[in-house]
């Protein structure tokens, strides 16, 4: 796809985003950002240049915009819930691996240990000397071999 059909298609869809949100009632950003990913999706196209700077430009503005709108003297009042809230939200998608991590060990007990030796996998060799039947690394092989002969 061009990079002008695709800045066709990106108005298209910011107007079409624009109406829903009219006729409906939401947050145009909302919507503009789930027909975003709609779009995108469908689409699969290489992002340009341009527009990467308009999407990083867009996400600096929203953030402005975002803090422009806090009620100070508000905040000053329910500091205490604001704190709670920003506290919370930070360390949840934390607690919820964290989570997981430990229901999935308890469920598999064996997870833990394939995921630290998967990393052996990627070691030079290493599946050649298995498929040999060897184990160890080949300077502790050589060696049992040398004691051997001794």
């Amino acid at each position: 796809m061009g990079e002008l059909a695709l800045a066709v298609v990106l108005a298209a869809s910011i107007l079409v985003a624009s109406t829903i949100s009219v006729e409906v009632g939401f947050s145009v950003a909302l919507i503009e950002l789930g027909l975003g990913v709609v779009v995108g999706n469908a689409t699969s196209v290489s992002i340009p240049d341009w527009l990467a700077f308009i999407g990083s430009f867009a996400g600096v503005v929203l953030t402005f915009l975002a803090g422009a709108e806090v009620d100070v003297p508000q905040l000053r009042r329910e500091w205490k819930a604001s704190a709670s809230i920003g506290v919370v939200s930070f360390f949840a998608p934390f607690a919820v691996r964290g989570a997981a991590r430990v229901l999935r060990s308890r469920l598999e007990p064996s997870a833990g240990r394939d995921r630290r030796h998967r990393a052996l996998d990627h070691e030079p060799g290493s599946r050649l000397r298995r498929a040999r039947g060897e184990r160890g690394s080949t300077r502790r092989s050589s060696e049992r071999s040398v004691r051997s002969t001794r």
